[in-house]
């Protein structure tokens, strides 16, 4: 790229409200230099806290807020050994829909970790019962506590129970990894995602960077190469992988390419460090600012042109 094109391309993101590295690009595409990005200061992060950023970029941005399953005290009460803990955004698309009353497929707010929790393939409720049940009902007991008898908050906010967080049946690899979903209310078909939608990933992964090991963000697949690139210059100095991943089928339909999308990026984020921002899709992982969406049809929707996949799934991880 030549240095005219990224000043400017570093220009455009100051002014969209934020402060760009100034590592540089690599030739191959990527932001991939690992540094300590847990530190908050201006030389290591991309986000300057003292920078007032614009509310709104775009006017048709629809205003989000984030739902959290979990509290993240659970994650700093409990340290297992031998435990990847992985952060899983649900922007909306196709990967978490289900069939509303009319029978059409539409994504539905809180269903997603719901039903998943009923799949024992995408969680595993003894482990996650063992280690993490103790640490949820003292979190519960302060809940009550705080909340109290003559707290103006509803009933059902009262009687919520923090629940344990989720776990990925026993795999291969080395670590265990234990995930939560946060989602965003309203979740959107990716069609509808805005400037203002990257600048709101970027800001959840680094509000919570030193919580977990990576990140995964469940997107749809139409735009889902736009907010790969975008994320790919927004979070630079990565030291964790994170990973967008989405689905030509509902994860919850019986013959479903998201499970082995949605399973296969939680292993990798939780197993390999890959600091930069990459897309997974149908066994391949792919740099996010070098992919795009070739088929709309088919289950290897996903393609990189001019750059290999950085990993292959088959029986191994090659």
């Amino acid at each position: 790229m030549a240095a005219s094109e990224t000043e400017l391309r570093r220009n455009h993101w100051a002014r969209a409200g934020f402060y760009i590295s100034t590592s540089s690009v690599d030739s191959e595409g990527g932001t991939g230099s690992a540094s300590d990005w847990d530190r908050d200061d201006e030389e290591t992060c991309s986000f300057s806290e003292g920078r007032r950023r614009p509310s709104v970029i775009d006017p048709y941005s629809i205003p989000k807020t984030l739902r959290k399953n979990q509290s993240l005290e659970l994650f700093q009460l409990v340290k297992n050994a031998g435990e990847a803990k992985v952060l899983v955004i649900y922007t909306g698309g196709t990967i978490g829909m289900v069939k509303n009353q009319q029978g059409v497929l539409a994504p539905v707010p809180n269903a997603l970790e719901a039903m998943i929790r009923r799949y024992p393939h995408l969680h595993d409720e003894v482990y996650a019962s063992k280690h993490y049940g103790k640490a949820a009902a003292v979190l519960e007991l302060k809940h009550k506590a705080k909340v109290g008898e003559d707290s103006p908050h509803s009933d059902d906010e009262k009687s919520h129970l923090p629940d344990t967080p989720l776990a990925l049946p026993e795999t291969r690899e080395k670590k265990r990894v234990v995930y939560t979903i946060f989602e965003y209310e309203p979740l959107l078909d990716s069609s509808n995602i805005t400037m203002d939608d990257y600048i709101r990933i970027a800001s959840d992964i680094k509000s919570t960077y030193h919580l977990f090991d990576g990140f995964v963000i469940l997107h749809g697949t139409d735009t889902l190469c736009y907010t790969a690139s975008a994320l790919s210059f927004m979070l630079e100095n990565l030291g964790k992988s994170v990973i967008l991943t989405g689905s030509q089928i509902p994860i919850f339909e019986t013959r479903s390419d998201g499970r082995d999308n949605f399973i296969g990026a939680l292993i990798l984020a939780g197993n390999y460090v890959i600091p930069e921002v990459t897309i997974f899709f149908n066994h391949k992982l792919f740099r996010g600012n070098r992919t795009t969406k070739m088929d709309t049809g088919a289950l290897d929707a996903f393609d990189s042109p001019n750059l290999p996949p950085l990993a292959n799934f088959g029986i191994t991880i090659r």
